[in-house]
């Protein structure tokens, strides 16, 4: 748990070599002992901290931990949703941003996750406003 938070937490201050150090370290780690909670949320650290340098393998670190979460019945869910689906945006894949942005929305009511709620509200209103491609680490869930 903790090797997961310090890489996200490193991922969304831009110290990225770092942050997927420590991602690859807790995604072994977390597979090494079958925490597979542990796996969805240090797969979604790394993920996002490939992202941000724009490694597709990134997306897949992402794709792996959202159908993990899915079979887990996790929470984790929601934010992954909304992640994928900025990143699609930022590809502009404008379809496939409102799929995912949809299915966070429904993921986090359906776990009565408010403050996920309000922030796909949020990020997807902000989306709505942009002038320009939103960056993946602006918009980032937080790794609860």
């Amino acid at each position: 748990e903790v090797l997961s938070r310090l890489a996200h937490s490193l991922a969304i201050r831009a110290e990225v070599d770092a942050a997927i150090r420590f991602g690859e370290e807790a995604v072994a780690m977390a597979e090494q002992l079958a925490l597979d909670e542990q796996r969805v949320r240090a797969l979604t650290s790394l993920g996002l901290a490939r992202s941000f340098l724009g490694d597709p393998q990134g997306v897949a670190d992402m794709e792996r931990a959202l159908e993990l979460a899915v079979s887990l019945n996790s929470p984790e869910a929601a934010s992954l949703y909304n992640n994928l689906g900025f990143i699609a945006l930022t590809e502009g894949d404008v379809r496939r941003y409102a799929e995912l942005h949809a299915e966070s929305l429904r993921t986090a009511r359906r776990f009565g996750d408010e403050r996920m709620v309000r922030f796909s509200r949020w990020s997807h209103r902000s989306a709505e406003l942009s002038d320009s491609a939103v960056q993946p680490r602006f918009v980032a869930a937080p790794c609860l």
